[in-house]
């Protein structure tokens, strides 16, 4: 079932703020996990102990995935659900 629209709905104190959204790529949420993946992978570039670097490599990517992941869901509450992994 394709979607053209998202309904997301922000906390904002005891006020709710909704937004549509028409692909993942519009939360702030997921364009700042991935600056977090990129500026983990320039950290780390170094970084001799090659099981954390990898670890912590993947544990970044999986944030902006999981948050992907959960948009092309068929329901809010999966999506919702997805948001709140990490």
């Amino acid at each position: 079932m394709e979607r053209d629209t998202k309904e997301n709905i922000l906390g904002n104190g005891n006020s709710l703020l909704k937004l549509k959204i028409s692909k993942f790529e519009d939360l702030i949420v997921w364009k700042e996990s991935m600056h977090l993946v990129i500026k983990i992978y320039k950290e780390l570039y170094t970084c001799r102990d090659y099981g954390l670097r990898d670890q912590m490599q993947r544990a970044a990517v999986s944030i902006p995935s999981n948050i992907a992941e959960g948009y092309e869901r068929n329901t809010n509450k999966d999506f919702i659900h997805y948001r709140h992994i990490f």
